[in-house]
């Protein structure tokens, strides 16, 4: 039981890697959309502490930056699931296990 416990944490946590890797391809094709895509510049240290966020299984935020402008993550556990939430003030993006949501905060 121990092994099938180890492989269902291991395909979990695959899973919010993939949650993470589309919530970023839509901040990046946002970013995309308004700027060039030479302009787009991703900080990989800050996504790497959201992946090691997510292999120690803990809640936790923080701030990522793309293109100079910030971008608010943030890793819950609701209930049995992971949710990560990415916001740059003005769209806000949800994703958990099942699907990914996106937010407009403010009229443009």
């Amino acid at each position: 039981m121990k092994k099938q416990n180890g492989f269902l944490l291991i395909e979990q946590l695959f899973a919010l890697v993939l949650i993470i890797l589309c919530a970023s391809m839509f901040v990046g094709l946002f970013v995309i959309s308004e700027r060039s895509l030479n302009d787009v510049k991703v900080d990989n240290q800050l996504l790497a502490v959201m992946l090691q966020q997510l292999g120690e299984a803990t809640e936790s935020k923080g701030v990522m930056q793309i293109d100079k402008q910030d971008y608010r993550w943030q890793i819950n556990k609701i209930g049995a699931q992971w949710q990560i939430e990415v916001e740059n003030g003005t769209v806000r993006w949800t994703g958990t296990e099942q699907k990914v949501e996106k937010e407009w905060l403010h009229t443009r």
